[in-house]
């Protein structure tokens, strides 16, 4: 029977309108309930506040999350250390989940906390923080509790790896570093071969991406090449090495602009080169009186 009044009427629409609002409210809340809201700063920022300890007027908790997430972050940047695909506003339970491999390791990223991993974290005003281990980020090194003093570059490079690598476990193979470094020591002068990292960044995709092999600097300024495997640079993968061809700091050094004489032979990345490696032969020495001065009928070269 329908209502034949505009009064029924009215109730019948207002009951339907009550219904509709018991069961949507609580979807509408959890959609419109951001991260940033509980643990952020501000819709342009999503990172999590990094605070000394639990700041209930900030959201701030005490951490490093923002010099490891570039702002403004998002919820899918979370995944990298944190298992919460497909969370909403009621994954708030008094547990932190953490990933089983942090930011997807090649030797498996863990968290590690009372001296084994975790995943799993009960939410604490006075937390006692972890450490990262095998995480690729930190070249596989044991890394500082959590929420400790950051790392500055670039005088902190050596908390990762070597500076330069010298064969350790968590260092890199040392390779031919230190025959290098004594020419060109300090970390301004990795540039030498490598891109010039000022900060951090490059950390984050260590082991998923190549080395950066550059000869961009001078002496070389652009001329050189790398043959060697440039995908398998972690403590904990091959580390197979390659050689240098076209680079003028193993040439006879005769540089004649633009060009120069290439090397008198093929410079294998930790393997060892003799003096005519770079210059030429004692006979084969041109122009000038190089011969008479370091030819074996005069007994030993003569010290220019």
């Amino acid at each position: 029977m329908y209502p034949t009044s505009k009064k029924h009427q009215n109730q019948i629409l207002c009951s339907l309108l009550l219904i509709a609002l018991i069961v949507l409210i609580p979807v509408i809340s959890r959609a419109d309930i951001q991260c940033y809201q509980c643990h952020g700063t501000s819709v342009s920022d999503y990172r999590p506040a990094d605070a000394v300890s639990r700041n209930y007027s900030s959201g701030g908790f005490t951490g490093n999350h923002r010099s490891h997430m570039a702002a403004p972050a998002n919820p899918i940047t979370c995944r990298k250390c944190h298992n919460n695909q497909n969370y909403t506003s009621n994954h708030r339970n008094g547990f932190i989940n953490l990933s089983s491999n942090i930011n997807s390791s090649p030797l498996k990223g863990k968290y590690i906390n009372g001296g084994s991993q975790i995943t799993s974290k009960e939410q604490s005003t006075t937390p006692v923080l972890g450490t990262c281990a095998d995480v690729n980020c930190h070249f596989e090194t044991a890394t500082p509790q959590w929420g400790t003093d950051l790392f500055t570059a670039s005088t902190d490079c050596d908390k990762c790896h070597g500076t330069p690598p010298n064969g350790s476990d968590t260092s890199g193979l040392a390779g031919s570093h230190a025959k290098h470094a004594p020419y060109y020591p300090g970390t301004a002068n990795c540039q030498k071969c490598h891109s010039n990292n000022t900060t951090f960044q490059h950390a984050t995709s260590a082991g998923k991406r190549n080395l950066n092999i550059s000869f961009a600097a001078a002496p070389n300024n652009g001329s050189g090449a790398y043959s060697g495997e440039t995908n398998d640079y972690l403590p904990s993968q091959n580390n197979t090495f390659g050689s240098c061809t076209a680079t003028y700091c193993h040439s006879p050094g005769n540089k004649n602009s633009p060009l120069f004489s290439a090397p008198n032979q093929t410079a294998t990345w930790g393997g060892t080169l003799g003096c005519n490696g770079c210059h030429a032969t004692a006979i084969g020495i041109q122009p000038g009186s190089h011969y008479q001065h370091v030819a074996s009928t005069y007994g030993v070269p003569v010290k220019c």
